[in-house]
C-alpha cells in the first residue's frame, strides 16, 4: 500500500507578505519579510516552566537578530552609553514585531508608534520577560 504524500510547500504561504519599518529613536529599521514559525516555537518554548531566564532572553535576542535587518545598527542605538534602552523599550519592539507577524495582538498599546509602553504578563513577550532579572 502506497503512503499518502502531503505537500507542505503550498499550504499557508503568503508570497505577498512584506516586512515592516520600525521607527525607533530617530532611526528606521526594516524587518525581514516573514517570521519563521520555528523562531516563534522557540519563543513559546522559552515561556515554559522549565525554561531558564537565559533561555528566555536568548530566544528574544534570536528574534531581534533575525527580524531586524540591520541588527548591528539597532544594537548600537539601543546601547547608546548616554541613553541606553530600557527593558520596556526593547520589550515593546519585540511586541510590535510579534504582533505584526503573528496577526494576533499581544496587548493593545496606547499608540502603535509609542515604543515606551511596557508589556504585560498576558502577552508572549510579557511572559518571557516576567522571570528575567533587571539591572535596576
Amino acid at each position: 500500500m502506497a503512503k499518502k504524500r502531503v505537500s507542505i510547500d503550498s499550504v499557508v504561504r503568503d508570497a505577498n507578505q512584506e516586512g515592516i519599518e520600525i521607527a525607533y529613536r530617530g532611526e528606521i529599521f526594516e524587518t525581514a519579510d516573514a517570521m519563521p514559525g520555528l523562531l516563534m516555537l522557540k519563543m513559546a518554548a522559552a515561556t515554559g516552566d522549565d525554561a531558564s531566564s537565559g533561555e528566555q532572553v536568548g530566544s528574544m535576542l534570536d528574534l531581534l537578530k533575525y527580524m531586524i535587518k540591520d541588527y548591528d545598527k539597532f544594537e548600537e542605538v539601543a546601547l547608546d552609553p548616554e541613553n541606553p534602552a530600557s527593558q520596556e523599550e526593547i520589550s515593546e519592539v519585540i511586541r510590535v514585531i510579534v504582533e505584526e507577524f503573528s496577526g494576533r495582538p499581544t496587548e493593545a498599546s496606547s499608540s502603535s508608534a509609542d515604543l515606551g509602553s511596557p508589556t504585560t504578563q498576558n502577552s508572549t513577550v510579557g511572559t518571557l520577560l516576567s522571570g528575567v532579572p533587571t539591572d535596576s
